[in-house]
């Protein structure tokens, strides 16, 4: 199973034509288990790739775990802005009652962890039942140029009442 898309949109107007960005994008199922995916954009008149998006998966149904990188080269007032984030993510199946699961955000650019989760979730034909712990660091606008971000700690409970529905509640831990 091999899937590639390649596009590249033009446009014809008085001042001539214009490229804009060739697009890529690439699905793979290397096995059963293993996928990879790919998304790239190549600028033309910089000369340079100015997105990409690579990840690879795996997922046996026991085991499931993936690590994804996203690159952005972006010209904000003509100045270049780069993003590089990286994220993995794991989940054990443990029985069919219980899944274990973690996730982390790291921003490469900024030599930062965005984010980190850690929690379960108990299925049962009628309820699910779930706990994680969740830290995410997200950016404010401040005046002050030494505070740019807060970092947030949660609870979620997770509950879900079949065919009924279900919420999520949190609650929000501080330093204060």
């Amino acid at each position: 199973f091999f899937v590639d898309r390649l596009s590249q949109n033009f446009r014809y107007d008085d001042q001539g034509s214009y490229y804009g960005e060739l697009q890529n994008e690439l699905e793979w199922e290397i096995s059963s288990a293993v996928s990879y995916y790919n998304q790239t954009a190549y600028n033309h008149d910089r000369n340079r790739i100015t997105k990409e998006q690579n990840t690879l998966r795996y997922n046996d149904g026991i085991i499931a775990a993936g690590i994804s990188h996203y690159y952005t080269d972006e010209l904000r007032n003509n100045t270049p802005l780069y993003a590089s984030y990286w994220t993995a993510d794991a989940a054990y199946q443990y029985n069919r009652n219980y899944r274990f699961f973690g996730i982390v955000a790291y921003d490469s650019e900024e030599n930062l962890m965005k984010r980190s989760e850690v929690g379960f979730l108990y299925t049962t034909r009628c309820l699910d039942f779930g706990l994680r712990y969740v830290q995410n660091r997200r950016p404010i606008l401040t005046n002050n140029t030494n505070t740019n971000s807060v970092d947030d700690s949660y609870i979620f409970l997770t509950l879900i009442l079949k065919p009924i529905g279900g919420s999520d509640f949190n609650y929000k831990l501080t330093s204060n």
